[in-house]
Parts: structure tokens; sequence; C-alpha cells
């Protein structure tokens, strides 16, 4: 470690190839032999007082070639001494250094991860609305309501109109503002089960409801099997076959041509040849058949079969009075 020119303090060579002589900064009190020599080495093996050394990794500016430790050589760093600065190769507005380090991906806020900050990213959330039109750039599930239906068109993160809430119908306008959810032509507010096309109600009062068999819109004249054409379904139709006699007190319920119960001994239509012990004749109404579950079955068919003759009573005098 002896001085290359024993005249001069300020040199002594250069050990660690750097491009700076080792006492380039020689301050006067230490002559190169002392107990601290100028060219004293850092853990890195590089010397410490031989240059400025911007940073601080032991070589000095000099003989650096990346002089702020950025990951870009000074020929190629617009900022050579400043870290934090260096180029922008991608074009995106950001400095590719800003973080410190020659990273691209990381030179700025990206809050869609697409790589490019956002201060140079025209669809900040990448929802497919740019920026300058979306209502709220940096939420991909909010931008705006083009078609007036009340939900945002990016509410499935990504701007889709046909896609922008829930639609029942179908229809392209999301349930929150349609009137009719299902489609059925009943408004909702007057839909017991706005969502579903096969109940909307039952506004002839037959038991079955006016979108059961149409899924709208609404036909209460088909609205359920009807035996007898006579525009009520049979569930409500007390009188499925038309023949006068309440269902409850027919025999055979389907056939117009059979109201009688058979003779005693004969199985009664329709319940498995159950036989008839009886027969208890209750005027006005036609015989009730007392089987072997005695009045258990009588009584509930006479109080059925009244309900029912009254109820059409009812609907004759409502037909009587519109043909009138």
């Amino acid at each position: 470690g002896g001085l290359s020119d024993p005249l001069d303090p300020t040199t002594c060579g250069d050990q660690d190839g750097d491009g700076c002589d080792d006492c380039s900064n020689y301050d006067g009190t230490n002559d190169g032999f002392g107990p601290q020599p100028d060219f004293m080495e850092n853990a890195n093996g590089k010397f410490l007082n031989d240059g400025p050394d911007d940073d601080n990794d032991g070589l000095c500016n000099a003989g650096d070639n990346d002089t702020d430790n950025d990951g870009v050589d000074d020929e190629k760093d617009e900022y050579p001494t400043d870290r934090f600065r260096c180029r922008d190769l991608d074009a995106d507005g950001c400095d590719d250094c800003s973080s410190g380090y020659d990273r691209r991906e990381a030179d700025g806020a990206d809050t869609d991860g697409d790589e490019l900050c956002n201060n140079g990213d025209e669809d900040d959330d990448n929802d497919g609305v740019d920026d300058v039109d979306d209502n709220e750039p940096l939420n991909p599930f909010a931008c705006k309501d083009d078609d007036g239906d009340g939900c945002d068109d990016c509410s499935s993160g990504r701007f889709d109109q046909a896609n922008d809430g829930p639609d029942a119908d179908g229809d392209g306008a999301c349930d929150t503002n349609d009137p009719d959810n299902d489609g059925d032509g009943i408004p909702d507010d007057e839909d017991p089960q706005p969502n579903n096309p096969f109940v909307c109600g039952d506004s002839d009062g037959d038991f079955c409801d006016d979108c059961a068999i149409t899924g709208g819109p609404a036909e209460p004249a088909n609205d359920g099997n009807d035996f007898d054409g006579d525009g009520q379904c049979d569930l409500g139709d007390f009188d499925d076959d038309n023949d006068g006699v309440a269902d409850f007190l027919d025999f055979d319920p389907f056939d117009p041509n059979v109201q009688e119960a058979p003779p005693a001994g004969q199985g009664i239509p329709g319940l498995g040849g159950l036989q008839i012990d009886a027969v208890i004749p209750f005027p006005p109404l036609l015989p009730v058949p007392v089987c072997g579950f005695g009045l258990a079955i009588g009584m509930p068919a006479i109080v059925l079969g009244i309900f029912g003759m009254k109820r059409r009573v009812r609907r004759n005098r409502k037909q009587g009075k519109k043909a009138a």
C-alpha cells in the first residue's frame, strides 16, 4: 500500500479498480500509512474514501456504471444520480424507476394490474369504459347507466348493458326499474309473485292462477283443465261435467250421463271399488251414499254439496244478468 507518488499524499493507487485513486480524498491528517489508511475497505472489499459515491455501493461515481444504483446504466439513464427517475420505456406516463429501481410493472399506482400506471392508462379499472366517460374510473363494478334501467352497466365487472343486474324476463331491462319483472303482463305491484311468469293472480276466482298455463299474458279462460269448457278450471268448478250435479254428489264428476248412485253392493267410481252400504235421501239434494265409513263420508259430502250448489246458483244468476 505504498504511495504511487511519495511526494503527493492524495495519490496511492487504485487497488479496487473503481477508477478513483484510493487516496484521492486525503484530508491532510492521514498519509496512508497510519492506523486508518485512506484505502480502508468496506464489508464488500471496496474502498470507502476514494471519491464521491452517490449510491454508497463502495464504487466511486467515476468508475460506477450505475451511479444511482437504480438498475439502469448511466449512459441510458436520463437522471443518472436520481434513483427514482431514469426513463419511461412503456410510455405510460410514469417513470420506470419511480419505485427506486427499474420496474415498469411497479412504476406507479396500477388499479387494474395491467402494468400500465393509472397516470398513463386510459381505462384504470379495465371495465371497458375510458376514464373520461367513467363515473367511477377506479371501480370496475361501476361506470354509468347508458340504458337508463337503474342498474350500472358495469355491475358485472365489465361494461355489459345486457348483464347489468337480475333480469327475470330477459327483456334487457334489469328488475330494479322494470315495472313487470317476469313479463306476464301484470305490473309487479299487482303481481303476487313478480318474478314468476306462471303466477299472476286469479281474477275469475276459479282457484286457478290466470297465468298457470300461458306463463303470461294472463288468460282466465285458459288457466287450467276445464272438462266441460265452461271457462272455469276443474279445480274451482264444483260441477266439472256440467250435468247439474255438484261433483261432491256426482258419482262420476267427469261423465255428464252419470249422476245417480249405483245399486247397493256395487263399487263407487274413483274410490277403488268401495262398497255402498245404504243410500240416505237428503232433499233437495241427490241421495247421499253412506258407506262403511258411516257419516264420516256422508256429512262432508252434504256440506260441500250445498256449498257447490249455492255457488252454481250465483254463477247462473250472473250469467243471466249478462245475457239480459
